[in-house]
């Protein structure tokens, strides 16, 4: 089968892809498959003003190049080095791959430029996405938690109890996420509501985008009318009657959702206290399953003054069930060996 691999560089992550590049060369060891690399390095003069820039634009084509050259023998390389303002940023340069290679390869893999992945990360993916049958298919490695709930269908059971934080996400170890535990990998098929970040290493088949996912023209799902509502809701001229022109129009809505569920969404559930009383449900049904500090978790969101500060209700949490007091649980480990 064949896979396209393809990555977005500005020229301030260019060290950031000289670790993707030997990462990426340790993952082409075990896979048999045809793998066509497309690096795209954005240089666009629209961002960057290289006739004044005391560094030149020269210094990070030849990074890059070199850098390319560890993979070329492993790959079909087909690297873009951009100076235009055609393509400004990850999804239009993901576009035009995609209408490029969509009817050549069985699936995308789309990396960032700051991913740190194992060594059978790839391999991985391309045999799940085989052992599929459901040729329409996303691919996501599972992580460990870091924001809201709704990220938590990805979320790997062993951190499901972790409390999130954005500021656990500068400090976390990645590394120590690549331990051997003696599992075998397997697939989760997602029975929730679909959630993935674009560039954290997923497979995405191409059947998907010829089947269903146009690039080009209007979007199939909204009609004229629909489209110049989403404008003036947009533009904000409508003010507080944008809720009840939702409630009873909605642009996107559920499947199972009636105007009854509408008007509550948009008026009563939007307010304070029903979003507490919603988070208070969260603490109890955790506490009936047993999940202790998942319940106290979300019951010190409650707390006026406390609830918005992660590492306060992190260290209540802590301190509660007798557990080392740390605010930053997610911070690096330091190891002694």
């Amino acid at each position: 089968m064949k896979y396209h691999i393809s990555i977005h560089i500005s020229p301030y992550e260019i060290d950031n892809y000289q670790t993707f590049i030997h990462q990426l060369r340790r993952n082409l060891n075990y896979i048999d498959d045809e793998i066509i690399f497309s690096p795209f390095l954005n240089l666009s003069e629209y961002f960057y003003d290289w006739r004044n820039s005391k560094l030149k634009s020269d210094y990070f084509v030849n990074r890059f190049n070199e850098l390319n050259n560890i993979v070329k023998d492993e790959c079909k390389l087909d690297s873009t080095v951009n100076f235009k303002d055609k393509i400004l940023g990850a999804f239009s340069y993901k576009t035009m791959f995609l209408e490029q290679y969509q009817d050549k390869v069985d699936a995308f893999i789309w990396f960032d430029s700051d991913m740190i992945f194992p060594d059978n990360a790839i391999v991985s993916l391309i045999g799940a996405h085989k052992a599929l049958e459901d040729k329409h298919c996303i691919i996501t490695p599972q992580i460990h938690r870091l924001w809201d709930e709704t990220w938590d269908v990805l979320v790997n059971e062993d951190y499901s109890n972790t409390p999130a934080s954005h500021d656990n996400y500068f400090g976390f170890d990645g590394y120590k996420l690549f331990k051997n535990k003696d599992r075998d990998l397997g697939v989760v098929k997602n029975e929730q509501n679909f959630k993935f970040a674009s560039g954290w290493c997923n497979l995405l088949s191409s059947d998907l985008f010829k089947d269903y996912i146009k690039f080009g023209g209007s979007t199939p799902y909204l009609s004229d009318e629909q489209l110049l509502q989403r404008a003036l809701q947009s533009s904000g001229l409508l003010g507080t009657g944008e809720r009840v022109l939702q409630a009873a129009l909605p642009l996107y809505k559920s499947r199972d959702e009636n105007l009854v569920d509408r008007l509550f969404g948009e008026t009563v559930g939007g307010s304070p206290m029903v979003r507490n009383l919603i988070t208070g449900g969260k603490s109890l049904g955790a506490l009936g399953e047993g999940k202790t500090e998942r319940a106290l978790g979300q019951a010190t969101k409650l707390i006026p003054g406390v609830g918005p500060i992660t590492p306060v209700r992190n260290v209540i949490n802590q301190f509660i069930h007798g557990k080392t007091i740390d605010p930053y649980p997610l911070v690096k480990e330091r190891i002694d060996e």
